[in-house]
C-alpha cells in the first residue's frame, strides 16, 4: 500500500466514531477473507489422492523413468 493511501485512511478514520472505526474495520477483514486462498480440506485431499492411490507412482519415479528413457 501507498504511504499517501496508508495516510489518507489513518486521517479519514481517526475523523469517525469509535462504532463507525468498527464497521470499517470489519469491512477490511471481511475484503481481506475474499482475496485469501480457499484453506485446503484436508478430506478433500485425501478423497482426491485416494482416487489414484492404486496406481503408485510418484514424480521421483517418473522422473527417473523419462531419464531412462531418454538414455536409450
Amino acid at each position: 500500500m501507498s504511504e499517501a493511501i496508508e495516510q489518507k485512511i489513518i486521517e479519514s478514520l481517526k475523523q469517525l466514531p469509535l462504532q463507525k472505526q468498527q464497521e470499517v474495520l470489519d469491512f477490511v477483514e471481511f475484503l481481506a477473507q475474499q482475496t485469501a486462498l480457499p484453506a485446503r480440506d484436508p478430506k478433500v485431499i485425501e478423497s482426491i489422492a485416494g482416487k489414484y492411490r492404486h496406481l503408485k507412482t510418484s514424480s521421483e519415479d517418473d522422473a527417473r523413468e523419462k531419464q531412462a528413457e531418454r538414455a536409450y
